[in-house]
């Protein structure tokens, strides 16, 4: 695997046709320090919630951004290794998620769907 962040993933077996592929859990591993950090984001789509489920690391920070790369405002609660995100606020539509960790220069991607 390269060290760049960046892979290739080959599913094999499939006919041609469109596909969607959407990751819900995120396994980051470290190089530097051998630690693995696991985070969930449910529900996917959300209405008015989205949860941050998180395997050790604490959060420093979370971006929301809509399909257009603007910051989007939302208020969260964190109750120990889990995050409420409100996203009542928010207007139907894909949201990117960046989550910055506390430990390390790393942060973790996902996406989610609101309706």
């Amino acid at each position: 695997m390269p060290t760049d962040g960046k892979g290739t993933i080959t599913i094999e077996g499939l006919k041609a046709g469109q596909y969607s592929l959407a990751f819900a859990s995120f396994n980051i591993t470290s190089t530097e320090s051998q630690s693995t950090e696991y985070i969930s984001l449910f529900p996917n789509p959300a209405t008015n919630k989205v949860f941050l489920s998180l395997d050790k690391n604490e959060i420093n920070d979370i971006v929301i951004s809509d399909i257009e790369g603007r910051s989007c405002d939302f208020n969260f609660n964190s109750n120990g290794n889990l995050i409420e995100i409100n996203t009542s606020g928010l207007n139907s539509g894909l949201y990117f998620v960046e989550i910055r960790l506390k430990d390390a220069q790393k942060s973790m991607f996902g996406k989610f769907i609101k309706y």
